[in-house]
């Protein structure tokens, strides 16, 4: 009677064990799921960032230039240079929306990622819960952190990707419409 009640015990006992340890795994992939959330959230906001300070000072250094060049210039050649800045100024809009798609982009991803995670976190929280020796679970837990740790890493690589694709497509933008400057007043000449 006193080795049943001891079974019992040792029972009750690794079973709240693994219960405390599915309680800790749930809290570090939420944990980890969140970082990743947050991770994407920084990303958004640095890119919105770079759209706003970019507008900003193209539209400072357009002003000025137009101002400058009315003082300098006659009247005709100020309102080519108006049309230039106009187009350069369309340009950095044209960029901005490139930026601003590419932030989408990688906001949508960055969620249908983070739901991937979601799901694998909860099907290895179902095969802990369904464990009923100490190596099943220690081989269950090997596993969802190692599933958890390649997901971190291709997530990362993928957002990274998505950064890099929209940061080109803008820079692009902007340099066809400068290089299209730069060659104008060569034609001039």
């Amino acid at each position: 009677m006193a080795q049943n009640q001891e079974a019992k015990r040792a029972e009750i006992r690794q079973t709240r064990d693994q219960a405390e340890t599915v309680q800790r795994v749930t809290e570090d992939m939420a944990g980890t799921l969140r970082a990743g959330v947050e991770g994407a959230q920084t990303v958004v906001r640095t890119l919105q960032e770079t759209v706003q300070t970019s507008f900003e000072a193209v539209s400072d250094i357009a002003r000025r230039s137009t101002d400058q060049s009315v003082q300098l210039l006659g009247r005709a050649e100020a309102q080519d240079l108006a049309g230039q800045v106009s187009e350069n100024l369309r340009a950095v809009a044209q960029s901005s929306t490139a930026l601003v798609r590419g932030v989408q982009d990688v906001s949508r991803e960055a969620f249908e990622l983070s739901q991937k995670r979601l799901q694998t976190n909860l099907d290895g929280l179902n095969q802990l819960a369904r464990c009923r020796s100490l190596s099943d679970f220690i081989a269950a837990q090997s596993s969802l952190l190692r599933e958890n740790v390649e997901q971190t890493l291709n997530n990362s690589r993928r957002l990274a990707e998505l950064t890099i694709q929209a940061t080109d497509e803008a820079t692009r933008t902007v340099t066809a419409q400068v290089e299209k400057t730069i060659q104008r007043p060569n034609r001039a000449a």
